[in-house]
């Protein structure tokens, strides 16, 4: 509705909404091209609804994928699970399972975030929700050990042995004997004497990248 220079209120279709004006389309005789400009303004618009049955008409893996992460940046599990269920997306389906028992948005949006592969974005949420230590999951479940080591100084000084562990045997991997030896000795001062395996492992580290650098005393 708008309204014209002499005052009277008229009504105006939006184009982003013009092939959704009647609210159903005739998707027998539609084309697949138009119903495919259906499918991308109804997913536009969060109408997630007709958009899932558009798609059904289409049956495309690349518009389930597509109405999959709409859902997600809308924070709409059950639709992204619809959809990607009919992706033949399992392992996706698996994880939006879990998701959709979390009840805080920032959590949520952490989890989403950080599938997306937005690491510094989902750290952020997951720092101001009610489980920052997820922020430190994530980092050790990608292996970014440096982000894990610094948040662990505060969130969890209890994992900060197993943490520069794992740390050091993936840069001896790549061959930073150096940075390795010394997370390894990091590791083996901040251990639990108790912990036999994880003692063993800081040693035969200890040991390795000693040899390596030459340092056979």
């Amino acid at each position: 509705v708008c309204q014209q220079g002499s005052g009277i209120l008229s009504q105006q279709r939006l184009r982003t909404h013009e092939l959704l004006a009647g609210g159903t389309l005739g998707l027998k005789i539609e084309s697949p091209e138009r119903q495919q400009v259906s499918f991308r303004q109804a997913l536009v618009l969060n109408r997630f609804q007709l958009a899932f049955k558009i798609a059904l008409a289409l049956n495309s893996k690349e518009l389930w994928n597509a109405m999959g992460r709409r859902c997600l940046e809308c924070l709409d599990i059950s639709w992204a699970k619809k959809a990607y269920r009919q992706a033949m997306a399992p392992g996706m389906v698996l994880y939006l399972e879990r998701l959709q028992t979390v009840e805080d948005k920032q959590l949520l949006s952490g989890h989403v975030a950080g599938l997306f592969g937005r690491f510094n974005k989902a750290r952020d949420y997951f720092l101001k929700s009610c489980c920052p230590e997820a922020a430190l999951d994530m980092h050790c479940d990608f292996q970014q050990w440096d982000q894990a080591l610094s948040l662990a100084q505060t969130l969890a000084p209890h994992q900060l042995p197993a943490i520069y562990l794992k740390s050091a045997m993936q840069l001896e991997s790549k061959g930073d004997f150096q940075q390795a030896l010394a997370h390894f000795e990091q590791a083996l001062r901040d251990c639990d004497p108790g912990s036999r395996e994880h003692l063993a492992q800081c040693q035969a580290g200890v040991a390795r990248t000693c040899i390596r650098l030459g340092d056979l005393q």
